[in-house]
Formats: C-alpha cells, structure tokens, sequence
C-alpha cells in the first residue's frame, strides 16, 4: 500500500479517498469542507459528528449529543443535494526515491535472506559483519561492493515485475522490488558461501507465499514462458 496525499494505493491498483473534514469560522458561523471515499458514505454523520465535537470542544464550547447528531443529520442531508461526486477522478501526485533509505532496505533483506538461506551460522563471516553494521548505524560501507540501481540489465530478463526476487549468486545479492533492482556483495570471494550455481528466491506480495529454486531452472522456465507467447 502506498499513501499519495489524502489518498492510499492498494497493491490492486484500487485508489482510497481518505476522509478529510475541515471546519474553519466565518464569523457568522463556521464553513465545513468535506471529503470522502464512496465506501464510508455511510459512515459520514459518524465523522462529521466527532469531528464537530472536537470542534466545539476546543472552543470551549458544550453542545448536547441530540442535538450535534440532529445537526449533523441535516448537514449530511442537505450536502447530499448539492455535493460534487468524482467516480473515477484523476490523481496527479509526485514520488520521490529516498537514495540511502533504498540502499538500507536492501541491505537488510540481503542480510537476512543470507541467515535464513545459510543457517546462523552466516553470522560470523566478515562481510555479514560489515551488514549487520550498515543496518545498525543505518549508513552505506564503501567496503562492501553493492550497486543501486543494479548495472547488470541482463538479470532483469529472467526475472519479472509481477515478483520480488532474490538471486545468491557467486558472492553478491541480486534485489529486485517492484521493478528496481540491486546488487549487493554478500560474502567474499573464495568463502564458503559462495553460490556457485545461483540460488533464487521468488516472493508474491499477493499471496504472501515464496519459492526457492536453482538459477538454472528459473531461467528455464523464463525460456519456456518466452518461446510460448
């Protein structure tokens, strides 16, 4: 799920308008500007309500429930005539990619993917250490050899966008989330680590499920899939 402004995007694709209520004085009263999904329309009269009695209470003001719920009744009600309904709005929204919080996210899977794939045992390489330390003091080792995004596009082709993967290959860690991708050295070269035939973990976020299989066969079933469409 990804929040956009007062909007959250589901893994679906399906948009949520989040409720947005803002009473501001006029002098003669006050004005109420209100937004809502069409799946709490019915829930409304509960909002505004609470709302306008944290209103009032701020203003030192106390109003009786009867007649706060009637009030609001006939808001909604009234607002119902002449409220501006939007069935499939356009959302126009700006994304920005945190450098460091990106490295740091890989990072950390690229580290315990390692102590899940190789035991607790993986705890004691060198390489692991220097992990554990970038996540801890949450700042990139120029030691440690990574890329981001990943340089080497021919990865890409075996792997598709509808997944999370992680590759252990040789001594480095190939990431790929939703559609970007890095490449981060896990062990050292020469260790007992090293994946020499490639081992892949496939991840889908829609079932919460995951497979792990050789690299071969996964670049054999993307062979298979590529010559039947």
């Amino acid at each position: 799920m990804l929040i956009l402004g007062n909007f959250r995007l589901f893994q679906t694709g399906d948009l949520y308008l989040i409720p947005d209520i803002k009473i501001n004085n006029t002098g003669s009263g006050v004005e109420i500007l209100m937004s809502i999904d069409k799946s709490d329309l019915t829930k409304a009269e509960k909002y505004l309500e609470k709302k306008l009695s944290r209103h009032f209470k701020t203003e030192g003001k106390e109003v009786n429930k009867e007649k706060l719920s009637k009030l609001v009744s006939e808001l909604i009600e009234n607002a119902e005539k002449g409220h501006k309904k939007k069935e499939s709005p356009q959302i126009a929204g700006k994304i920005s990619l945190d450098f460091i919080s990106q490295v740091m996210l890989y990072t950390k899977i690229a580290y315990e993917l390692a102590i899940y794939h190789f035991d607790e045992k993986y705890i004691n390489d060198p390489i692991a250490n220097k992990l554990r330390l970038v996540i801890k003091n949450q700042e990139p080792d120029k030691t440690i050899y990574w890329q981001f995004p990943a340089e080497k596009q021919s990865y890409n082709v075996f792997f598709d966008d509808e997944h999370h993967w992680i590759l252990f290959f040789h001594n480095v860690c190939f990431i790929k989330l939703f559609g970007l991708s890095a490449l981060i050295e896990f062990t050292e070269k020469g260790s007992s680590f090293v994946e020499k035939e490639g081992v892949v973990y496939k991840f889908c976020y829609k079932t919460l499920s995951f497979i792990k299989l050789p690299l071969m066969e996964q670049i054999s079933q993307t062979n298979q899939s590529t010559r039947s469409v």
